[in-house]
């Protein structure tokens, strides 16, 4: 048995609409006729699918759409509109219709096609809803046991180092047995800085537990630049900062921060050794985008590593210390942001990295 509900206001529409739809159905089916929208949505009857007139007594254009399908989320609905009245009919599509016809424009073969396609449509979008909703907890449940496991495993891998620590200084090894114990002592501590990276690339989604919200650029430099001071001291680096153009943007200041710092960092550990470090922070609106860019004049980056420059666990530089992860995780940082990253650079002169966020990141 098909259950359809017509909302039409309308009774010589009405009478149209069950004419045709007695030509067009062949198999059982009830119709069930409502002439406000409140009406339809307080009968708590479920349907196979609705067709319904968008200006009614209760409810405007768009807004009628909107109203059924909160009421009705996963029932199709066929929108009817006025005649030849193309920008409304496309308008409902896009706020969740799965078609429409234009009054006086369809016989019953059209309606039977519309109605056909309609429900399969929503059945798959149905679908796919279900096996989206599956894998995210699955990916969930995955993230959590693969965070629990790692954490789980530090601790004993730090027992570990105490032992071989206790072992360095309480027995006297012969040299060949130091060696051995050396490289065992490496060997833990690699393993535990792999867990600690790990750890980090799963707890990525954590730093959105602070909210997004307007944060000042020049705030969380200026605090990058504070905790990051020893260093730019040491090295006699000048830090150039052009915030006019752009300040606040809509964002989490937690992650926003950690992409900065890592970049920031990461200018400052690849600088050239024959020249005094440089490195530009400026932001500003490009084509609609808010942009912040990194610009460093250290040793930049060969070309044919180019390519593979926000891999996981690829080093650039064999002679600078680093696990190939910084990057890894400024670039799914930026991404779950809805923003994008892209470096170009220039071996022996510099390089340019720059953050582009989401359009709808601009603070108002």
């Amino acid at each position: 048995m098909i259950n359809l509900a017509i909302l039409e206001d309308s009774f010589g529409d009405f009478e149209i609409l069950k004419d045709l739809i007695q030509e067009t159905l062949f198999y059982s089916y009830e119709i069930f006729h409502f002439t406000e929208t409140t009406s339809l949505v307080q009968s708590k009857n479920t349907f196979n699918f609705i067709l319904s007139d968008l200006n009614l007594p209760d409810s405007r254009g768009i807004d009628t759409i909107k109203i059924l399908l909160k009421a009705f989320d996963n029932t199709p609905i066929i929108a009817l509109t006025g005649e030849s009245d193309r920008t409304q009919g496309m308008n409902t599509i896009k706020c969740g219709a799965q078609d429409y016809l234009s009054k006086g424009e369809f016989d019953s073969k059209l309606l039977w096609k519309t109605i056909n396609y309609a429900i399969e449509r929503n059945q798959l979008l149905n679908d796919i809803k279900k096996s989206t909703s599956i894998l995210q907890k699955q990916t969930d449940a995955l993230e959590q046991f693969a965070f629990v496991a790692t954490h789980d495993l530090r601790s004993p891998i730090k027992s570990l180092e105490s032992l071989v620590n206790i072992m360095e200084q309480k027995v006297n090894f012969a040299n060949d047995e130091k060696a051995y114990l050396e490289n065992l002592k490496q060997t833990t501590t690699r393993l535990d800085n792999t867990l600690e990276d790990l750890m980090s690339i799963l707890s990525i989604n954590e730093n959105f537990e602070d909210g997004i919200k307007k944060v000042s650029i020049k705030t969380i430099v200026e605090e990058i630049i504070m905790d990051l001071s020893p260093i730019i001291e040491s090295s006699k680096s000048r830090i150039i900062i052009e915030l006019d153009k752009l300040n606040h943007i809509q964002s989490s200041p937690a992650m926003l921060k950690s992409i900065m710092q890592n970049l920031l960092t990461n200018a400052l550990k690849y600088s050239h050794k024959d020249r005094t470090p440089e490195i530009k922070i400026i932001s500003e609106i490009r084509d609609g985008n808010p942009v912040i860019d990194i610009i460093d004049n250290g040793i930049g980056i060969p070309p044919k590593k180019q390519d593979f420059v926000f891999q996981l666990f690829k080093r650039l530089h064999k002679d600078k210390k680093g696990r190939g992860i910084g990057l890894f995780l400024v670039k799914s940082q930026i991404e779950s942001l809805g923003g994008s990253i892209e470096v170009k650079s220039e071996e022996g002169i510099g390089s340019t990295f720059t953050v582009k966020f989401d359009k709808s990141d601009l603070a108002h």
